[in-house]
């Protein structure tokens, strides 16, 4: 029973000694990986700097944190985060998670500096063996406010109860090599004391087709996009404010030669009381929304959805030119796509 007992004892010692060993090398591991991750963005044009860093979480984690985290890239984009907390899970090393510290200032070139507060924000990221697959990202009680921008902005915040944003490969059963992009957001808000807009909640999934060289770092979303297409389905769009409704399901595509195409379902109810509470600053897009409400409400058909009566009609836009039924509608103006690289 003894000699049970001091094997057992000595079986434990040999496991934690192991244990703490392969910590170590993977963790050391994780360090370089973090170094290269950061010389890989050097390379390509980017700035990124990570102050007072330092590796730790033992026994069952792998953890980066630092002080004054920042990126920047050629477009005059920057991030700038007080603190950041990454960390993966030894039983779970392809799945990583990272934590920033409020406030941050973003610089977004021609748009200016914004300062953004949360009270919780959280970076999400899965990487398999065809690299990067999924990468999520959640903010609570947010507030982006313009520092530093355009004079007829200058009075400009906004804020979110909830912002989660989604971006990850197509599955299977979907389009080939493409991307889905999902948003979900609760009580957003326009804070001006010259615009009133209100509070209103959106939700959305978007496939863009032949764009996934875009996570292996081989592209930028956008010029990409337009390049391989311009085309996307719009799973579903959701707007919702107080008892206003808006619903859009479809195709679109944006062409090389910078015109809009779109075949949509658009599902509306009781929208006059949004359109109506817009402030004068708004009286134009105000009246664009009234106008298209109006022609949806003689247009469309009623029907029923999820118990709620609604009024449902097709957009068709072909090179700009918008159709609400077989009604035409209006233009939509021809982007310049020149700048695009």
């Amino acid at each position: 029973m003894k000699t049970r007992f001091i094997w057992l004892i000595s079986l434990t010692v040999i496991v934690a000694f192991s244990w703490i060993v392969i910590w170590y090398v993977l963790s050391s591991q994780a360090e370089k990986a973090f170094s290269r991750g950061v010389g890989k963005a050097a390379s390509l044009g980017h700035e990124v700097s990570c102050q007072n860093r330092n590796h730790k979480g033992f026994p069952f984690r792998f953890t980066v944190q630092c002080d004054d985290f920042s990126y920047k890239n050629e477009q005059n984009i920057k991030f700038a985060f007080s603190g950041l907390h990454a960390e993966a899970y030894v039983y779970r090393p392809q799945h990583q998670v990272v934590n920033f510290t409020s406030p941050a200032e973003l610089q977004l070139g021609e748009l200016g500096r914004f300062q953004l507060n949360w009270q919780k924000g959280r970076l999400g990221s899965q990487l398999q063996t065809n690299g990067l697959t999924a990468a999520t990202m959640k903010l609570e009680e947010a507030r982006l406010t313009l520092v530093d921008g355009p004079e007829e902005l200058k009075d400009l915040a906004l804020s979110a109860g909830k912002l989660l944003l989604t971006a990850r490969r197509s599955e299977k059963e979907e389009a080939e090599n493409s991307l889905v992009f999902g948003v979900l957001s609760e009580e957003l808000a326009v804070l001006s004391d010259r615009f009133n807009l209100p509070a209103f909640s959106l939700s959305s999934s978007i496939l863009l087709y032949d764009v996934a060289d875009v996570f292996e770092g081989r592209g930028k979303l956008l010029p990409l996009w337009i390049k391989r297409g311009g085309e996307m389905d719009l799973h579903g769009l959701t707007f919702v404010s107080g008892k206003a409704y808006l619903s859009l399901k479809g195709w679109v595509k944006l062409d090389l030669n910078g015109f809009l195409n779109a075949d949509l379902s658009v599902d509306v109810a009781d929208f006059e009381d949004f359109t109506q509470k817009m402030g004068p600053e708004l009286v134009q897009f105000q009246s664009i929304l009234t106008g298209l409400y109006s022609a949806i409400q003689g247009l469309g058909e009623e029907v029923t959805l999820e118990g709620k009566s609604v009024k449902r009609v097709r957009i068709s836009i072909r090179k700009g030119f918008v159709s609400v039924g077989l009604v035409p509608f209006g233009t939509i103006p021809q982007i310049d796509l020149s700048n695009l690289d």
